[in-house]
């Protein structure tokens, strides 16, 4: 009956299957025998995303997903006297509305110009963040709970909109921006080690570590940022997630971001980061400037919290607002670091 079912749903195209015919046996031996792997079509979920149900900004606080709007909370982390804390306006924000909408069906439509395999992740990615298949119509972004980690972040967790992927921003409603601190970890990392003398250009640095070792500028970025995080040789290896593949690239560029490193600068990147006890000490000192930059916007402003990233804030606003944003976030990385960081600000939606 099963199989019945399977073979209904695959014929409908509303299931794929890798190898229809792995589970019989070849060449003499069972040994290749291998249970069928079926996986949902874009159909399927398209049906899920774009189904029946109208969702609009009225009904959506009145759906099982969400609490009412005062029962949303915002926890800050409790043990570290190290992690920055929240700023109470910043932290009353985080209880109200965000201030973002998302046009489903216009996210439908960017999903559907992906390959296969980024559409499903896309279309998985953007119900995590709102919180459910939503059908069609216009969803009110917003969190029933927001929760700091250990490296001074904040981060919705319920539902988790920071899920929410780049391919689905532009369908986010009216004028939305991103007001972003450019390359702000590598910044702070070599300015506080001292490796550079003004706000370094961090494309060019990795393009010359890069040449150093007969790689790409994007190779080595890709390799050093993980560096900064902490990760280990092991992390890599022992991730169950990735394929062999992407494994042996997270390998080899690790090993060129630290060859390059080294050959600018004269001495291992060991030689320079923080030990374990302090893994965390270079997000607390992103958040230490983030958090306060993003109370001084929000009282300047009066904008809604919308989505903060790490070393982001997506904000539905005017241009002319937008880049008061900017230039309250550039001010502040110069009042708390005497450097003044590059920030960006690009129009998403």
């Amino acid at each position: 009956m099963l199989t019945a079912v399977l073979k209904a749903l695959y014929d409908a195209n509303l299931l794929a299957c890798d190898d229809w015919l792995s589970y019989y046996a070849s060449g003499g031996s069972v040994s290749n025998v291998k249970a069928r792997r079926f996986h949902p079509t874009y159909e399927l979920l398209a049906l899920d995303w774009i189904g029946p149900r109208a969702v609009s900004v009225a009904n959506h606080e009145k759906r099982r997903y969400l609490r009412p709007p005062a029962e949303t909370i915002c926890l800050p982390f409790k043990g570290n006297a190290s992690v920055p804390t929240i700023p109470d306006n910043v932290r009353q924000a985080f209880t109200r509305p965000s201030g973002l909408f998302l046009d489903a069906n216009k996210a439908t439509e960017l999903f559907r110009a992906l390959p296969t395999d980024e559409r499903m992740k896309a279309i998985r990615n953007t119900t995590r963040a709102v919180g459910y298949a939503p059908g069609d119509g216009i969803i009110q972004l917003r969190a029933n709970e927001w929760r700091q980690d250990e490296g001074g972040r904040v981060y919705a967790t319920s539902p988790a909109l920071h899920s929410l992927p780049r391919i689905a921003r532009p369908a986010l409603v009216g004028d939305v921006y991103n007001v972003d601190f450019e390359a702000m970890e590598p910044t702070l990392f070599l300015t506080l080690n001292g490796l550079v003398s003004g706000t370094p250009d961090t494309k060019t640095l990795y393009a010359l570590m890069g040449d150093l070792v007969g790689q790409s500028g994007r190779d080595i970025k890709k390799g050093f940022l993980p560096l900064l995080h902490g990760q280990s040789s092991q992390q890599i290896t022992w991730n169950d997630d990735i394929d062999d593949d992407e494994r042996e690239s997270r390998t080899s560029q690790r090993k060129w971001a630290l060859a390059g490193f080294q050959r600018m600068f004269g001495k291992p990147f060991e030689d320079f980061y923080w030990s374990d006890k302090d893994k965390y000490f270079l997000q607390q000192q992103t958040a230490g400037i983030f958090l306060p930059a993003l109370a001084t916007a929000i009282d300047a402003t009066g904008l809604p919290i919308g989505l903060p990233l790490h070393d982001g804030w997506i904000i539905q606003a005017d241009k002319d607002t937008a880049h008061t944003v900017g230039r309250i976030f550039a001010d502040t990385s110069e009042r708390i670091t005497g450097q003044r960081f590059n920030v960006a600000v690009q129009k998403v939606a």
